[in-house]
């Protein structure tokens, strides 16, 4: 397969990817800047976000302390004059790798985007501002207010993948207990750990999300419900901390706060939710109501952000051959160690096909069940797949 950036002038680059791991493969009310390269903006934050502060990273594979294959360089798109302000919102983590990639080497750019990453300590708090107009584009974690924003009528739209187990790798999160208590028990023995964790404290981002249903199945393999232990919330930067001072003794951790939790010897990871979990997205790209519906910006974004997919999945599961450079990129944006973006998992994002709402469905099958929701609402009129589809096309995959 082959990527194409198309430079503003009309030139089309041809960057051969060999991805052997992929088959087939402001807004609203934004403000204007000239653009003239390909430099990524500043972060900045919305309303109740904490600011994640970025600079450009460099282009070169070199210096990096995690290497791994060729030292290949990607190269860098050019801008295509004014550039548009996307306000986009999200937890952060490594399945930001994308639009990472794709603000790094000037793929937004190029589309006349320029994206403000804006960082939150929940889904909830992203819906909020994107209901309210704040946000054009968010990561939202399937929630009970997230369904609930359907059936209002408040007009988000789910328009690509952003975490699932259908992409090419793996989900990119995990379940870590800590080290000490863990000492002596046998973690592949289901019962075993059932044992360990029960009555102990276990950290998730929110209840009635996501992370809840994967606890609740992921407790059931172990012989226990939610109620065998105590469920404490906590955002993914915070877990860390609480493994430290042991607040917590186990928790369900994204990448790459996994990995830095490993890597600190704190914890050790009891399971990665193999076989646990059912297909579909856990985290749907969205789109505000005012931003799906500005068509030429919402389909620029799109293709910006599947064209980074496609890239980082070849990066770091392909044939690896630009692996430096994008372990670099997602370093800087997240202001990490190399080495600790190299050692962690990638997650688990398809740029292929459309939205899967299969994971959707189970979770609202969930909260019906818990008496959280009343009745069910129609999760497939909230999924549009014409964004990424027309992406697809320009990018020759999904077929």
């Amino acid at each position: 397969m082959r990527i194409r950036f198309r430079a503003a002038a009309g030139v089309t680059v041809a960057l051969a990817l060999a991805v052997a791991g992929c088959s087939s493969g402001g807004g609203s009310g934004g403000s204007s800047d000239t653009g003239s390269s390909a430099t990524p903006g500043t972060q900045t934050s919305a309303a109740n976000s904490t600011s994640a502060q970025s600079s450009a990273p460099t282009t070169s594979s070199a210096g990096t302390d995690a290497s791994a294959g060729p030292t290949s360089v990607l190269p860098t798109a050019t801008a295509s004059g004014n550039l548009t302000t996307v306000e986009y919102g999200s937890v952060g983590g490594m399945t930001d790798g994308p639009l990472y990639i794709a603000d790094a080497l000037g793929l937004f750019a190029q589309e006349g985007i320029k994206v403000k990453f804006n960082r939150f300590a929940s889904g909830t708090q992203i819906q909020a501002a994107m209901v309210t107009g704040s946000l054009d584009v968010g990561a939202i974690a399937v929630s009970a207010g997230l369904l609930n924003s359907i059936a209002a009528g408040d007009g988000l739209k789910f328009v690509a993948d952003r975490q699932s187990q259908d992409g090419p790798n793996r989900l990119g999160e995990g379940f870590l207990v800590s080290k000490k208590l863990t000492a002596g028990v046998d973690i592949t023995d289901p019962k075993a750990n059932g044992a360990m964790l029960r009555g102990k404290k276990i950290a998730i981002t929110g209840k009635n999300t996501s992370t809840e249903l994967m606890l609740v199945d992921l407790l059931k393999t172990y012989g226990l419900q939610e109620s065998d232990v105590q469920v404490v919330v906590l955002p993914f930067a915070s877990m860390a901390a609480a493994f430290d001072t042991g607040a917590i003794d186990a928790g369900i951790v994204l990448e790459p706060f996994r990995q830095s939790i490993l890597a600190s010897g704190t914890a050790v990871q009891v399971s990665h939710f193999d076989g646990v979990l059912p297909s579909g997205s856990l985290v749907p790209v969205s789109y505000s109501k005012k931003f799906a519906s500005e068509k030429d910006l919402a389909e620029g974004f799109m293709l910006a952000f599947l064209h980074g997919a496609v890239i980082m999945n070849n990066a770091l599961a392909g044939d690896k051959a630009y692996h430096d450079q994008v372990v670099q990129i997602i370093a800087k944006y997240s202001d990490l160690p190399a080495a600790t973006v190299a050692a962690s998992d990638p997650p688990g994002i398809d740029p292929d096909h459309p939205v899967d709402i299969t994971y959707m469905n189970a979770f609202q099958d969930f909260m019906i069940e818990r008496g959280v929701m009343k009745q069910k609402v129609d999760i497939a009129s909230a999924v549009d797949d014409s964004f990424a589809a027309a992406a697809r096309a320009k990018l020759n995959i999904g077929k």
